[in-house]
């Protein structure tokens, strides 16, 4: 049977620095805040700054590679995405940053025989993650734990050479998982690229119009064939966006697809999510992902029948129109629901699909401007939404460009399948492993 012992006898948790409002720039040393613990990694797609010189003053709280960060103020287990003790680590190619007050870190004790990578497992468990809910002080919306409710989370007493091995195992399946994740951000890269040179900088038409050089030449140069360089004009023309290319339009996003605001099932349908086979999408299973593969909650048939006009079909694009959020743009792979915080496009033709989805990762910024009015909860509604002005190339142009790229992107959707995958089968062995159900020592490795 498996003995344990409480982590404050392998280690202890620090608290972050208290940074004032008036520290907080626009550049310089990111801050992790609880928003920026993630669960398993850290988000830097909001993140807040201080001046360099925080650097010295606070030094005790940057962050290194390996070091297990967790939120000690969050919602309760209903919540995930938000939830009171989620765990982080810090990958070597995270940036430098500092920790900020309610975000805590795990510090191994001198001659705590124990692999770190371990506690952060036994930490991620859901187990342990309920245990500090159920025990932390606040209210109905927001739970905060202490360091000394962290420091007393039972830990399995397991040989020095079993927690190394056990780690090794659950972290290979991370690895990978990273591994697949850092494989899309460059396959969207590739395909932002070709975009920005075909549909904002209009390389092919000025290569056209400008250039001496036959046309095989420049096509050659560009990286495409002679026959799609000749589908792009050599003149630019005046439009309410400025120069564009001769023969192209702009359109309203309205024009290339319906525009689908969702909606939520009234609290009067009890089970609405009972034992749910439909993606109900909110902006919280929305991050910087391609695709959403999967949410918090799915949608029952009565559920469904609720909202059965904001069903989505396959292959539509999903843009969060409110908050913080609002300008993620992903792709839903299967026929989804979503709730009234999200615009879709169900696009008419698919050829304009890889087209439109390209376009809105590109202005994300610009959507949240739109909505932007100086309220405390900026909003872009589906009238605003639905005149978003699009550049519209012609037919042809667009049936080259969604070739491209659609292959990347099914190569993004079947690493994000894998992953769930690795993520099912990481979360079915941690507790198997942790109990000693799973038996390691038979595993041969060299321990450092």
């Amino acid at each position: 049977m498996t003995q344990y012992k409480k982590l404050g006898e392998f280690a202890k948790i620090q608290g972050g620095y208290a940074y004032k409002s008036i520290d907080f720039k626009d550049t310089g040393i990111p801050v992790l805040k609880i928003k920026n613990v993630g669960k398993g990694k850290l988000l830097f797609d909001d993140i807040s700054y201080v001046d360099e010189v925080f650097i010295e003053l606070t030094s005790n709280y940057i962050t290194r590679a390996g070091d297990i960060l967790i939120s000690m103020t969050g919602s309760h287990i209903n919540q995930p995405a938000s939830m009171v003790g989620r765990v982080a680590k810090v990958s070597k190619d995270d940036p430098i940053s500092l920790i900020n007050q309610r975000v805590g870190r795990v510090v191994l004790k001198k001659n705590a025989l124990v692999d770190k990578r371990f506690l952060y497992y036994c930490l991620s468990q859901y187990k342990t993650q309920l245990y500090l809910v159920s025990n932390g002080s606040g209210s109905a919306n927001q739970i905060n734990i202490n360091s000394r409710l962290i420091e007393s989370v039972d830990i399995p007493n397991l040989p020095y050479e079993t927690t190394v091995k056990i780690a090794h195992i659950l972290s290979t399946l991370d690895d990978k998982i990273e591994l697949n994740r850092k494989m899309n951000q460059t396959l969207e890269e590739m395909a932002q690229a070709l975009f920005k040179s075909w549909f904002v900088d209009f390389d092919p038409v000025h290569a056209r119009a400008n250039s001496r050089e036959s046309d095989e030449v420049v096509a050659r140069e560009l990286g495409i064939s002679k026959e799609v360089l000749e589908l792009f004009p050599s003149r630019f023309v005046e439009s309410e966006l400025g120069l564009i290319p001769e023969g192209w339009e702009v359109k309203k996003i309205s024009n290339f697809g319906l525009i689908v605001t969702g909606k939520t099932p009234p609290k009067k349908v009890e089970d609405a999510y009972a034992n749910g086979d439909k993606p109900f999408i909110t902006p919280t299973d929305i991050d910087d992902s391609m695709f959403v593969t999967s949410t918090n909650r799915y949608l029952s048939r009565n559920g469904q029948d609720a909202i059965k006009n904001s069903f989505i079909a396959s292959g539509s694009i999903c843009v969060t129109c409110i908050g913080s959020k609002m300008g993620k743009t992903t792709i839903a792979p299967i026929d989804s629901f979503t709730n009234q915080q999200i615009n879709s496009i169900v696009v008419f033709n698919n050829i304009c699909r890889n087209y439109l989805f390209c376009n809105l990762r590109n202005r994300k910024k610009e959507i949240f401007r739109m909505g932007n009015s100086g309220s405390t909860m900026p909003i872009l509604n589906k009238s605003a939404f639905s005149k978003l002005p699009i550049i519209s190339a012609e037919k042809e142009i667009l049936f080259y460009f969604n070739k491209k790229i659609e292959d990347m992107l099914s190569l993004v959707l079947a690493n994000d399948m894998q992953n769930i995958t690795l993520q099912k089968t990481r979360d079915t062995l941690l507790p198997k492993l942790l109990s000693g159900e799973l038996d390691v020592s038979n595993i041969e490795m060299e321990l450092n």
